[in-house]
């Protein structure tokens, strides 16, 4: 997602859907985060990133993609995530490396028979070293 990072109230407030950080950069915030994965969220997220981008959109991450977010699986949003493949944006997925489980499912989701997701942004941790031996491992899709 594309976002202005902007001490205009008024345009984080404009930007707010998908992921959002909603914790103030507080270390006793209740809520640091939320994510909302789901295709109504992603058409939003689309709109907004083609008025800022506009043609100059190539890579397209979903941000914090887990298991748990649901991304890897709902098939609505597959397709129209690929619609944006077939028009030449390259789709990926950001995630940290103790989510292992989460990179292997993403670089098996299929559609129309060519990879889904062929870039994958992931933290490391000299603390969490849990995916050292999954990287070397996987896939390396070419980009259409």
């Amino acid at each position: 997602m594309a976002r202005r990072w902007s001490g205009n109230a008024r345009c984080r407030d404009r930007l707010q859907v998908g992921y959002r950080y909603v914790g103030d950069w507080r270390m006793d915030a209740s809520v640091h985060e939320v994510k909302d994965h789901s295709p109504r969220a992603f058409a939003e997220q689309l709109e907004q990133t083609r008025a800022l981008l506009g043609e100059r959109l190539a890579i397209y991450h979903v941000h914090s993609a887990t298991l748990e977010s649901g991304v890897l699986v709902d098939m609505t949003l597959h397709r129209a995530l690929a619609e944006q493949r077939r028009e030449g944006v390259r789709i990926g997925i950001s995630t940290w490396a103790a989510q292992a489980d989460a990179v292997r499912q993403a670089v098996e989701v299929q559609i129309d028979g060519l990879p889904l997701f062929t870039s994958i942004e992931s933290t490391w941790n000299l603390l969490e070293t849990s995916a050292d031996r999954l990287w070397p491992r996987l896939p390396s899709p070419a980009a259409e």
